[in-house]
């Protein structure tokens, strides 16, 4: 004989035809997907028009948030600092050690040449000319100029075409050998020109001179 397994008992119609609710926080979270899922709301930069002007005060900003890099160069004066900042900025620093020596800058152009200036005017100018005729051998000429002027320079020659006679000195006479008249008290005299020369042939010459003399600058 065969046992049989009896069949499962009947669900009522009643029972099966129930539905359970969803709780609160299922709800919630499902809306939460749907409106993450479906929206196509992008967030949006505000920009400096959209602000009013003087809208943003420092109240708004966030102590020590600002840096170096959110400040336009140039837009802080002096009237934005602090008085001790100015202070310290107008008070001069410690000079630093000195640099070495930088290379030598190329040569500049040549510049425009000056306005002649106009020569010094000589007051007083003088000029003496004396002889010496019928000289042979070495001879000698003592020019003077006057007593308050000085000497400018001489010159002196043989009157002959000769090239054998010839002036071999013309110097101011504080320079020539002692041959000359001393002042009185010994000093050659500063306002005398002397030339020297020789003929070397059988006829007497002219030695002549000429000493040239300005007036003495008076101190």
């Amino acid at each position: 004989m065969t046992s049989r397994t009896p069949d499962p008992a009947p669900v009522s119609c009643a029972h099966a035809g129930r539905r359970r609710r969803p709780s609160l926080a299922l709800a919630v979270a499902l809306l939460a997907l749907v409106v993450a899922g479906s929206s196509s709301a992008t967030a949006a930069l505000i920009t400096s028009n959209q602000i009013k002007k003087g809208a943003v005060t420092s109240k708004h900003v966030k102590n020590n948030s600002l840096t170096s890099a959110d400040i336009r160069n140039g837009t802080i004066r002096p009237v934005d600092l602090s008085a001790r900042i100015r202070a310290a900025l107008a008070t001069a620093g410690t000079p630093g050690a000195t640099g070495p020596q930088g290379p030598a800058g190329a040569t500049g152009p040549q510049g425009p040449a000056g306005v002649a200036g106009s020569a010094a005017p000589i007051d007083g100018y003088v000029y003496v000319y004396d002889t010496n005729p019928g000289q042979q051998g070495d001879a000698g000429l003592l020019l003077h100029c006057p007593a308050d002027h000085v000497v400018l320079g001489g010159a002196g020659r043989w009157q002959t075409s000769s090239p054998d006679a010839v002036v071999y000195s013309s110097n101011p006479a504080s320079t020539l050998a002692p041959d000359i008249t001393l002042l009185a008290d010994g000093t050659r005299p500063a306002n005398t020109w002397q030339i020297a020369g020789v003929n070397p042939t059988a006829d007497p010459l002219t030695l002549e001179g000429w000493v040239f003399c300005a007036a003495a600058p008076t101190r």
